[in-house]
């Protein structure tokens, strides 16, 4: 019989090359890395709404894969994204990454998946400031 021990999940180096580039794209990078985002936070900028300014952990550190980071983007108005039919923490996963606050209210719809989105506001497509809320109706059980 062999035994082996796991150390974890190893390491992951925060990618170098990122600032400057939109969220969408330094986020399938860090992806791609072993990372996630866990945090996104809009700052006044001259740049273009969205762009990268600065990440935590700075680039080039080697992290432990998995952990999170911290993006600073350019404050400005962004495409709200759609998130009716999608699971809830794919729905948060989302609007925090997008840099959007989450507020949740609860509904039942027996036609619908329990913990699914059944609505949303603002919707899909609207433009709002990067910070705004959006507001997602969630399927949960009836009571």
């Amino acid at each position: 019989m062999t035994l082996t021990i796991s150390d974890g999940p190893g390491d992951a180096i925060v990618p170098t090359g990122l600032l400057g580039k939109p969220l969408e794209e330094v986020r399938a990078a860090l992806t791609a890395a072993g990372l996630r985002v866990s945090r996104t936070i809009a700052v006044d900028s001259e740049q273009e709404p969205g762009i990268v300014l600065k990440i935590t952990p700075e680039p080039g550190s080697t992290v432990e894969a998995g952990t999170g980071v911290v993006l600073e983007i350019a404050s400005g108005n962004i495409s709200v994204p759609s998130l009716v039919g999608l699971n809830e923490i794919e729905a948060r996963t989302i609007l925090t990454q997008a840099g959007f606050l989450v507020k949740i209210v609860e509904a039942y719809d027996a036609n619908q998946v329990i913990g699914s989105v059944l609505a949303q506001a603002p919707n899909a497509g609207e433009v709002k400031l990067i910070g705004s809320s959006v507001t997602i109706t969630i399927n949960k059980t009836q009571d």
